[in-house]
């Protein structure tokens, strides 16, 4: 103990209870994608929200879902504001386009948690896999990809309005398809 202090003096564990985030365990939570990990496409999709902003301030919020198995960008969606009802709009076209998935795996956020996305999903027979709240490395891919989109296209455009965002959006994700046949990121 020193100066009144016990602990380990981790300045990485103190800094993660500042944030609200647990210390990092290695992912030991039920739904984390180390215990339950997608064995095939469409067995597991993840979603969740990244912000930003347009070039007066207006603020944009993305909505990036990612088929766990293939790291393929499923949909990538940019609003003002995004619901529950805009959430369960964008995954009922995407169970049209590829069918349902055993799971999709989230946080907590209200727009994921609402009672209209969770009915929607049971109706629709597949599972939600809620992380548990603090630890986002739980979502692993997803994360993932939300970084690597803000490293690599959000901080390298300015957006004069959110139609230029949803332009610039489909523009990137269609090049993607084209040049790698399907959109993704990494390895």
């Amino acid at each position: 103990m020193r100066n009144g202090f016990t602990g380990s003096g981790s300045r990485k564990d103190s800094k993660s209870r500042a944030d609200g985030l647990k210390r990092d365990t290695g992912g030991n939570g039920v739904n984390s994608c180390q215990k339950r990990s997608a064995v095939s496409l469409n067995h597991v999709w993840s979603y969740d929200f990244i912000h930003d902003q347009t070039d007066d301030g207006g603020r944009l919020k993305w909505l990036p879902i990612v088929d766990e198995f293939s790291r393929e960008v499923l949909s990538l969606e940019v609003g003002r504001s995004v619901t529950a009802q805009d959430v369960v709009k964008d995954l009922d076209r995407l169970v049209k386009q590829r069918g349902v998935p055993e799971f999709i795996r989230s946080d907590n956020g209200p727009e994921f948690a609402a009672r209209a996305v969770k009915d929607w999903i049971v109706a629709q027979g597949f599972q939600i896999c809620f992380i548990e709240p603090g630890s986002p490395w739980q979502n692993a891919y997803i994360e993932s990809f939300n970084s690597r989109f803000r490293d690599e296209f959000l901080n390298l455009e300015v957006f004069g309005s959110l139609l230029e965002a949803k332009m610039l959006a489909k523009s990137t994700v269609t090049n993607t398809i084209t040049r790698d046949r399907i959109p993704h990121w990494g390895t």
